[in-house]
């Protein structure tokens, strides 16, 4: 801690525990100890503050719970990220809604080739070509992974590059490079547990709960030309929607890039 230890009252009618919880998250609410930053540890905080090991505790626990720390086991305790928010009204991806958000971004792509199309796929895009393009990419915030894209598009995109790919968002794929404008989206979230895969790229353990987004995008002739997949951590990420009766019954369409 950078800091002056302040002046805890050990008789005061506020616990000492809650006192030592307030001051942990005014540091966090200014900006001193920032997203993703490590605590010190336990017996650290007892020094610095003099306090008992189980008051430590007791406001470390209490910082959880009101999702301002988050502990990774053998790790430590970390500022938590702000939690991220993805209106599904709005023609909008990942990349510009973040950014508005004064959150940092970055992207890496995983995989880009040529599959034989799984059955969901097959689907999604009502097609029975041999050959589809698969791309993966993975979403970072402060450097921590936060979720995963898996697009499949029709083998009219096999000719895209790895440079073209990275630098595009899936929809400046479909229109800039393709020629394929999307004029609708259909959308569908749900959950699933975290595969082996999943859980390494998000580091995260096996089996935790992401939310899952899946989304098919149709051209103007209603012919459907992407089906994403796209994982996130329930504790970074929300989808947000806001109903009136301006909004047309018969669906909404979003972006994600």
């Amino acid at each position: 801690m950078d800091d002056a230890a302040p002046v805890f009252h050990r008789a005061g009618p506020v616990a000492l525990w809650r006192q030592l919880a307030d001051h942990l998250a005014t540091r966090i609410a200014s900006g001193i100890d920032k997203p993703m930053a490590r605590l010190p540890t336990e017996p650290e905080l007892c020094a610095t503050y003099g306090i008992s090991r189980i008051t430590v505790r007791q406001a470390i626990r209490h910082l959880v719970e009101h999702n301002l720390v988050t502990r990774h086991q053998g790790k430590g305790t970390f500022v938590a990220s702000p939690v991220m928010k993805h209106d599904l009204l709005e023609l909008k991806g990942i990349i510009p809604t973040i950014q508005e958000q004064g959150l940092p971004l970055t992207t890496k792509l995983l995989d880009l080739r040529l599959i034989e199309p799984d059955k969901a796929a097959r689907e999604r895009l009502h097609t029975d070509e041999p050959r589809l393009l698969l791309l993966r990419r993975l979403y970072l915030s402060h450097g921590v992974p936060f979720g995963m894209t898996e697009i499949t598009l029709p083998a009219i995109a096999a000719d895209l590059t790895w440079a073209q790919v990275e630098a595009h968002s899936c929809y400046e794929i479909l229109g800039m490079l393709l020629g394929i404008p999307v004029a609708r989206a259909d959308v569908t979230i749900g959950a699933q547990a975290a595969n082996r895969s999943l859980a390494n790229h998000l580091d995260i353990p096996p089996g935790t709960p992401l939310l899952l987004f899946e989304r098919v995008s149709l051209c103007a002739a209603q012919i459907p030309r992407e089906y994403t997949r796209f994982w996130t951590r329930a504790d970074r990420y929300r989808f947000t929607m806001t109903i009136d009766d301006t909004v047309r019954k018969g669906g909404y369409f979003t972006h994600i890039g």
